[in-house]
């Protein structure tokens, strides 16, 4: 059979190296275009990461601030990360120590404490950014034509 496909090739006057080179010239520029497109959503997720990173630092160091200030510690282990209803029940939680203690009246008490809600809602922003951004380049590393060229070049998903 192939040899009846090179004559047939041959007899047209076509030739097979032409016809090769065209075939391998589209397959590289395809694998060009995936692989750039696999780097493109990579460093997207991974300067949503640390956006989330430093929006999370920002918001701790808020907290110590104001910890200071009302001589507690509001500082807790974030495990597992901060959700809508973590981030409410942590700026509950602020906004009656800073009542029970007696800093209602208190300016820095309240910049801080509005700094921190103004925070909650950048960290969410940002942290439903970093998961959409996963989530992309997640579904490219997973779909078969981008899976083979992220395997040959060493794209893994990224853990949930």
């Amino acid at each position: 059979m192939m040899i009846f496909a090179l004559f047939a090739f041959k007899v047209t006057g076509i030739g097979v190296l032409p016809i090769l080179l065209v075939i391998t010239g589209a397959i590289f520029l395809w694998g060009m275009v995936v692989l750039n497109s696999l780097r493109t959503r990579k460093s997207n997720t991974d300067i949503y990461l640390q956006n989330v990173g430093k929006v999370a630092f920002q918001r701790v160091q808020l907290l110590m601030q104001l910890g200071e200030l009302l001589n507690t510690n509001l500082v807790a282990d974030q495990e597992g990360g901060y959700n809508e209803t973590k981030l409410a029940a942590e700026t509950k939680t602020i906004a009656q120590s800073i009542e029970n203690l007696g800093f209602a009246d208190n300016n820095e008490a309240n910049r801080l404490q509005t700094a921190l809600s103004q925070n909650a809602s950048l960290l969410l922003q940002t942290q439903k950014k970093f998961r959409s951004a996963r989530g992309n380049y997640n579904e490219l590393c997973k779909h078969m034509p981008y899976r083979i060229i992220a395997s040959l070049f060493g794209f893994k998903p990224m853990a949930v």
